[in-house]
């Protein structure tokens, strides 16, 4: 087995570690990797802004388990290995009239990272998040090598291992349910908003459209906090969208997304003229108009695809977290944190998540309410921060994201989340007896 010494991060760059780094490309080497490690965890493309899939001892990365296995051309149902990318399956299957369901924010990541962290899209409050259409997993355990299960086959490690962020087992691969697309390309509506009240009302105005996100100014105090730009799309097919001129225009736009000119000294600049600079560009297209623009569906779900964090200078992190529909003076209290606080934000998103699957053991982020992702860039002032905007979403009932997290206290997750996190631990505890599948998040998060 070979092993290489490495120094890993995210996409944040923070933390960094040095660690031992395996790359299996079987079933059986995996195994054999699992049982020489008294501890792991498994990590695909390395894309989570979180430090759930590092640990400073051994990782097994999932890269070279990347093949399709099989598809089923009548049903949609795709069953492929973990450390398969989605764009690949998008590039495969889009074409040939299937799509995934649930696209996150970057289609990079590995099917297995996607499951781990139950990742959701633009669509979660009309088709949900990922792990709702996967069928079946083949989970290699530490106490009983590899199990296959399902919601109705070993549902309790199926449950835990959907958003389970790795800790149940190495996912080898998986079967997901697909479904019918008419072509690869989005209607999108967007709308400017003066406020906060404004930019929540008009989410639950478009609440029926399939895809809905906004973009929220985390600067803008007064009167025009939570000032936006929403937007909402709908899949075409580009052959029957009106007008020879926006066909032109979508095929132009091909899978453009946002994207930093090479020139720019980024690393100089300060956050709060970069997001202002952002959101001025989003202000422009709501003056212009962009009703009825057509957009390849690549650069809807993934705009800022392209805009990696580390061209910023320093480290980054993410504060994401989902508060309850009526929660929304929970907003007002945080956006008039972060504007006291004087620091800036590079990127402020917001979304809709509809009804979400309960069971006992499953720790997955969802919950019916906003989800919002604000990133900063790391500093001592930033922590003390975090702090004050922990007590305010749980005060509100609210919960963070795993995949985002690298500060959250283990009193702050189990407010969070509940009974879930004991049942997790109960189910984990009994497929890893030993803790064998840990990370730098779960130590911190005292999940064992």
């Amino acid at each position: 087995m070979s092993l290489s010494v490495q120094r890993l991060s995210n996409p944040g760059n923070y933390p960094f570690i040095d660690t031992e780094v395996v790359f299996p490309a079987s079933r059986i080497s995996a195994e054999d990797a699992v049982c020489a490690f008294d501890n792991c965890i498994a990590r695909g493309a390395g894309l989570s802004i979180s430090d759930g899939a590092l640990n400073d001892a051994h990782i097994v990365s999932t890269r070279n388990l990347n093949r399709f296995v099989s598809f089923d051309a009548a049903t949609g149902i795709l069953v492929a290995e973990a450390g398969v990318i989605l764009a690949d399956i998008a590039a495969a299957f889009v074409p040939r009239g299937w799509s995934l369901s649930t696209v996150p924010g970057t289609n990079q990541i590995t099917l297995g990272g996607a499951i781990a962290s139950d990742v959701h899209g633009k669509n979660h409050h009309t088709s949900g998040s990922f792990d709702r259409h996967v069928l079946w997993l083949d989970v290699l355990t530490a106490a009983q090598g590899i199990v296959r299960c399902s919601p109705t086959q070993e549902a309790e490690l199926f449950h835990a291992t959907c958003g389970g962020m790795g800790l149940t087992g190495l996912i080898l691969a998986g079967a997901v349910q697909l479904v019918r697309v008419c072509g690869a390309w989005i209607k999108e509506t967007g709308f400017k908003t003066r406020c906060l009240s404004q930019t929540l009302d008009l989410c639950a105005e478009l609440y029926s459209y399939p895809y809905l996100v906004a973009w929220i100014d985390p600067h803008a105090d007064g009167s025009s906090m939570g000032r936006g730009y929403v937007m909402c799309g709908e899949p075409v097919d580009a052959h029957a969208f009106e007008g020879a001129a926006s066909r032109s225009r979508a095929s132009k736009q091909g899978s453009k997304s946002f994207r930093v000119p090479a020139f720019v000294p980024v690393a100089t600049i300060d956050s709060r003229v970069l997001t202002q600079s952002i959101n001025m560009l989003y202000t422009l297209k709501g003056l212009r108009g962009s009703s009825g623009r057509l957009i390849c569906a690549e650069a809807f779900h993934s705009p800022i695809q392209s805009l990696d964090l580390r061209l910023f200078g320093g480290s980054h992190v993410t504060y994401q977290f989902t508060v309850p529909f009526l929660a929304h003076e929970a907003f007002r209290s945080i956006f008039r944190r972060i504007v006291d606080s004087g620091l800036g934000s590079l990127i402020s998103v917001l979304k809709l998540f509809g009804p979400q699957p309960q069971h006992p053991e499953n720790i997955s982020f969802p919950q019916r309410g906003y989800n919002l992702g604000i990133d900063f860039r790391v500093s001592r002032k930033m922590f003390t921060l975090f702090r004050e905007l922990d007590s305010i979403v749980l005060d509100y009932g609210g919960r963070h994201y795993l995949s985002k997290d690298v500060c959250l206290e283990p009193k702050s997750v189990r407010r969070g989340y509940g009974d879930k996190v004991e049942n997790f631990l109960a189910v984990k505890r009994k497929w890893d007896p030993d803790n064998r599948f840990r990370s730098l998040q779960s130590m911190r998060l005292q999940l064992y």
